[in-house]
């Protein structure tokens, strides 16, 4: 018995971008496809028909970052509150306490050099607020460690200067500096190759690292770039986006209150099962195998499915992956769709999870 139609967002949190992928049949609710949509004498077309994972949405999610700054949060435009406080920081510091604590075991898969540095990454540390709940939390349970303290270093990460140039001047984050347990970086997880760490001038590059790289993503996988894909009468298609606005002429294209005027128009084509042959050359097969998995389970239901593909996500983990020797130790939070949510811890070696 095949499931009913359904829209699979992975992460509902896109809608701010206008992608609640829509299902291959309309229903009330739905963006509407370009091919049934009256075409609006006042929208401002910004970018043509594209990949959606290459669009421009994602260019102005980051411009709006990027502008604003830690204003993002201190002025509540973005809500943080359940995802940055000092219980979830306590609980991701006692999750790490427990794979330090497996690591350390006479039969642990992953064994740690304790001659070597362990480094904990966090992505898009945005205002600090998370990254200081966590380090009060791991100091606090310093003397539970099985690995020497003093070699454990937390990195805080973002794309922006902006972000970075507001923790180093924040006096809560000063001791963490001096003492060398805390540095930051300017690092864009879906395209960099390598970390420079601001404090310590250490770069960390593929198999750099001889202990697993640690990788805290807090609310951070959601916000990267997606794909979209639908199923329909066995058939797989590639979603493609065309961004606009409901102004007749924006005159900066990167302005992030055009994120509020959007008008996307979506249409879709049919595509084979090897559609990341050639951009995720390292994962083009095993992408393969779940485009297919998709198309083989939503084909013969009569009203199909449409899906938004982690592509940037899963682009992340393997460069970070790459730091050491194809080890790391993840943790994730995100929203599921059914307005709980859910914390992910993952160990990949060797390519594989």
């Amino acid at each position: 018995m095949r499931p009913r139609a359904r829209a699979w967002s992975l992460c509902p949190g896109l809608s701010c971008l206008g992608l609640s992928c829509p299902p291959s049949r309309p229903n009330p609710g739905w963006p509407t496809p370009i091919h049934q949509m009256a075409t609006s004498r006042h929208r401002c077309v910004l970018e043509d028909f594209t990949r959606c994972s290459d669009s421009l949405l994602w260019k102005l999610m980051m411009s709006f970052y990027d502008r604003k700054g830690v204003e993002s949060w201190s002025q509540g435009i973005v809500p943080h509150f359940i995802t940055c406080n000092a219980f979830i920081g306590r609980a991701y510091a006692k999750v790490l306490l427990g794979f330090l604590h497996d690591c350390a075991s006479s039969n642990a898969c992953l064994p740690l050099t304790v001659s070597e540095s362990l480094y904990i990454v966090e992505l898009g540390a945005g205002s600090g607020k998370f990254s200081f709940f966590i380090l009060k939390a791991v100091k606090e349970l310093a003397e539970l460690l099985n690995f020497p303290a003093e070699k454990i270093v937390y990195v805080m990460t973002d794309f922006t200067w902006n972000n970075l140039k507001f923790w180093n001047d924040h006096e809560c984050f000063r001791h963490q500096f001096d003492c060398g347990q805390l540095d930051v970086a300017i690092f864009d997880a879906v395209r960099d190759e390598s970390m420079k760490l601001y404090h310590s001038n250490v770069t960390i590059s593929r198999n750099s690292l001889k202990n697993p790289i640690c990788i805290v993503a807090n609310y951070l996988f959601d916000t990267l770039c997606h794909d979209i894909f639908q199923i329909e009468a066995g058939k797989l298609k590639e979603g493609l986006i065309s961004v606009g606005s409901r102004s007749e002429r924006e005159l900066d294209a990167l302005d992030p209150e055009i994120i509020k005027r959007f008008d996307n128009h979506f249409k879709y084509r049919v595509i084979e099962d090897d559609y990341y042959s050639e951009s995720e050359v390292e994962d083009a097969h095993h992408l393969q195998r779940v485009l297919q998995w998709y198309r083989d389970f939503f084909g013969a239901s009569p009203d199909g499915a449409s899906i938004l593909f982690p592509i940037g996500a899963l682009r992340a983990l393997r460069r970070l992956t790459s730091f050491s020797g194809e080890t790391e130790y993840c943790i994730d939070q995100s929203p599921l769709k059914t307005n709980r949510r859910s914390c992910t811890c993952a160990v990949w070696r060797q390519g594989k999870q």
